[in-house]
């Protein structure tokens, strides 16, 4: 086989994915080009061939088979084909409410974290402002952050005490620059600027935002505000004295090349607060998806090496510590948290891990 004759039955596979969910999944990319370096076109064809065969003589018509698929990956817990199928039952013509459908069905046949994955998928669908391109983009797989939580921010009456934590760990620490990274409405922020405190507050949210500013008027307090995805944004300099990232959970890589921005922002001297949602909370509190939670082991891994870490640790609190993606039932023994303090050297000496 001629490697033109190779990219030419891949394309062919290609547009069967492009029919079907308007993209070509990376997964399928992946496989495609692996088959074409090792010379197995013949094999992926099989493979390709059996599935459309199962489901071109399937008696169930394409909108039902999709949204069986997103079921069936809901109850899994697989977030990236669920939602990929999520948008082929869309294709096929499924409603919203077909698609509640099936996230409710799932909270019976699978419990909370399965109708919780679910709900998240859905509403990422509907906040999906951008089509996807014939050429194979995913852009509007993924929903726009901002908007995602404007909507929540806007539903839900968010606490105001700041982290239990943090008040423990800097509470006797001298005023000073303080950015909060992925603030939402600003609870830790706000209790750090009565204190004295001149604080930063990025966010995606535009409603967390003006939340927060409502809050320092009517506190007296004033506080810098700036409407930014924290994954794009990166300090012009080392400024601030005290950098939070609290309740954020992207993924280990993300988060490690958050952390690495977060350090960047730290003066000589300055501190690192970290915390998050612990993966023995998975199906109670933080984000639906396991790899995205914490352990002692992935956050250590996660921070700097510059970094002099002095305490990373498990903790419990109350489940109204919760910030994002908190998807309960409330025990707050069940609500572990991984907490971590870390100070930039003074000198170039390389810290602690």
């Amino acid at each position: 086989m001629t490697a033109s004759d190779a990219a030419g039955r891949a394309e062919a596979v290609r547009d069967r994915y492009r029919q079907v969910f308007g993209i070509v999944p990376a997964e399928i990319e992946d496989r495609l080009g692996v088959a074409e370096a090792a010379g197995r076109m013949d094999a992926v064809e099989v493979v390709e061939g059996l599935r459309r065969a199962l489901l071109a003589e399937n008696p169930l018509e394409p909108r039902v088979q999709q949204l069986v698929h997103f079921a069936q990956l809901v109850a899994l817990g697989h977030e990236r084909p669920a939602r990929l199928h999520a948008r082929g039952a869309q294709r096929a013509g499924a409603t919203l409410a077909d698609l509640v459908g099936v996230a409710e069905t799932s909270l019976v046949t699978a419990g909370m974290p399965a109708y919780a994955l679910a709900i998240e998928i859905i509403a990422g669908l509907r906040d999906a402002d951008e089509a996807v391109s014939a050429q194979g983009s995913v852009r509007a797989m993924t929903p726009p952050p901002g908007r995602m939580w404007d909507r929540r921010f806007a539903e839900v009456g968010w606490p105001t005490d700041p982290d239990p934590f943090l008040v423990d760990l800097a509470e006797t620490l001298p005023a000073g620059r303080g950015l909060d990274l992925g603030s939402g409405p600003g609870r830790n922020s706000l209790w750090l600027a009565a204190k004295g405190w001149d604080m930063t507050l990025i966010d995606a949210s535009k409603v967390g935002l003006d939340q927060a500013a409502t809050a320092a008027d009517a506190m007296g307090v004033t506080v810098t505000t700036v409407h930014a995805d924290v994954d794009d944004w990166r300090p012009d300099a080392a400024l601030f004295d005290l950098v939070i990232v609290a309740n954020l959970h992207p993924g280990p890589d993300a988060l490690a090349a958050l952390l690495c921005v977060a350090a960047t922002a730290i003066r000589p001297g300055g501190r690192l607060y970290v915390v998050g949602h612990h993966l023995a909370n998975f199906g109670r509190h933080g984000p639906p998806d396991p790899e995205r939670l914490l352990t002692e082991e992935r956050l250590r891994a996660a921070l700097p090496a510059g970094l002099e870490v002095e305490l990373l640790e498990t903790r419990h609190r109350r489940t109204d510590h919760g910030h994002r993606e908190d998807h309960g039932d409330g025990d707050p023994e069940r609500d572990m948290v991984v907490v971590a303090w870390a100070t930039k050297p003074r000198s170039h000496r390389k810290g602690s891990r």
